[in-house]
């Protein structure tokens, strides 16, 4: 999941699904979904849950969840991650690999 900005500085919450197919891992879009209020774990969970029961997907085969390490994604009380994690709780959360890169190049940069 990631929270991103369009032109026109509308907020966007940009979700990805991973998944198996027979033998095979596949990437794809899940949903692209405006973020009409502020952008608060319980907002990016609301937006996330309902398409999970629009779509009628299963929370107990969410077994991961990746994000972008946003104060609204990663915070330690009050996450999406925490919110997600309540309904399968096994599920893993990861820092997005490309935003470490990033992280980890601007920190280097400054030195």
């Amino acid at each position: 999941m990631y929270e991103t900005r369009d032109s026109n500085k509308d907020v966007h919450l940009i979700a990805y699904v991973q998944f198996c197919d027979g033998t095979s891992a596949v990437e794809e879009l899940l949903f692209f979904k405006p973020i009409k209020l502020k952008a608060t774990a319980l907002a990016l969970f609301a937006i996330l849950n309902d398409f999970m029961n629009e779509v009628n997907i299963k929370w107990k085969n969410c077994v991961g969840i990746c994000t972008d390490g946003a104060h609204s994604t990663s915070e330690r009380f009050q996450s999406i991650q925490v919110l997600v994690k309540q309904k399968p709780p096994l599920c893993v959360w990861t820092h997005c690999m490309i935003h470490r890169e990033t992280l980890a190049y601007k920190e280097f940069n400054e030195n």
